[in-house]
């Protein structure tokens, strides 16, 4: 019995001290796993592995996926219910970003973003809490804030949808464009639920 409580100590404290985050001030790699960004954070792209790493500045993603996004088209990467959408809530966050979101094609990851989040083709992200731009998709599971792009969709959407085409399963604001679905109805021009 005291070896499995030694056992069980030890191994305990190996977990916390592995799980425990590391601080870097300045420029740093958002690739590095357990990490608080402080600063500027910069990278290629968010790859499929949860990296547990918060930016607390600005993010720059080089390259990153959104350019391949608009490629499944035909697909809508959005839960459909709230199976799925307890099943997206599961998975752990990626990354936190607490600022700015910049990135060349589109950011496509199971990320955080609280502030604006920035790029030229297409996101996929799990939360904003902002702002969102994109050219051609900008998809979210939850959405708190004005979403701006050619096609915009979200399972839960508080605040403002711009786009061509808008959608969302649970909203509580307005989607101003050409086709726009709520849980509702189906509008053009502009649409509500309150």
């Amino acid at each position: 019995m005291k070896f499995l409580a030694a056992f069980l100590f030890v191994a305990s404290a190996t977990l916390s001290y592995a799980q425990e985050k590391k601080n870097y001030y300045g420029i740093w790699s958002f690739h590095e796993r357990n990490s608080n960004i402080y600063g500027l954070s910069v990278g290629l792209w968010t790859g499929p592995a949860p990296r547990q790493t918060t930016t607390n500045g600005i993010r720059l993603e080089a390259v990153g996926a959104g350019i391949i996004l608009p490629m499944g088209l035909g697909t809508d990467p959005v839960a459909h219910n709230d199976t799925l959408f307890a099943q997206h809530q599961k998975n752990t966050i990626s990354e936190t970003v607490n600022g700015m979101n910049l990135s060349a094609s589109g950011t496509v990851c199971h990320c955080t973003i609280n502030g604006v989040n920035m790029g030229l083709i297409s996101h996929l992200v799990y939360k904003v809490n902002g702002f969102s731009a994109a050219i051609i998709l900008n998809y979210t599971q939850v959405h708190r804030g004005i979403q701006v792009s050619f096609s915009n969709g979200t399972y839960i959407m508080r605040g403002m949808q711009i786009g061509i085409m808008n959608s969302s399963r649970k909203s509580k604001g307005i989607q101003i464009g050409i086709w726009n679905v709520n849980e509702k109805r189906k509008w053009p021009i502009i649409n509500w639920n309150f």
